[in-house]
């Protein structure tokens, strides 16, 4: 038998139900924060803390790249992004926000998660991320160089 099946037994009072489940039910603390990476419906406030344990998790015990050097791989614009992004990570794990003083929006988190992207993709680990994604993952456009021929340079006779 090749086929995989998961069962859940539950207990209810002196009666047992068996249901059959579609997935294993059964998911570690760091597949847990993934599920909350790909909700649709992110909470602002918690995602902080999910992508700071992920990327703490991930990179500085399994991946043996400190969780302060993740911003080194990172020029320019995006450095800046990086470095806002660990910041941004470490307050919001250690601090409750108040509303009146915070206002974390749909658009920042959206900018975050890009840059979320970008660390695994920049130190090589863009395959990690496609599989924690899963179903949620979504192919960017690869950016079309712009070519250095023009058509009336070009060596090849023109098919209409």
């Amino acid at each position: 038998m090749n086929e995989e099946t998961f069962w859940l037994v539950r207990k209810l009072g002196i009666v047992s139900k068996v249901e059959k489940q579609t997935a294993n039910p059964i998911k570690t603390s760091y597949e847990l924060l993934w599920d909350e990476v790909r909700k649709t419906d992110k909470s602002n406030l918690s995602i902080q803390n999910s992508l700071r344990r992920i990327l703490e998790n991930y990179f500085k015990i399994l991946g043996g790249i400190p969780f302060e050097k993740l911003c080194d791989m990172f020029e320019g614009k995006e450095k800046i992004i990086c470095n806002s992004l660990c910041s941004w990570i470490h307050d919001g794990s250690h601090y409750a926000h108040d509303d009146l003083y915070v206002t974390i929006d749909k658009n920042m988190v959206d900018s975050y998660l890009k840059v979320f992207r970008a660390i695994f993709v920049k130190s090589g680990h863009p395959e990690h991320y496609k599989m924690m994604m899963a179903d949620a993952y979504v192919e960017e456009p690869v950016p079309i160089a712009p070519s250095s021929e023009t058509p009336s340079t070009s060596s090849q006779p023109s098919q209409i």
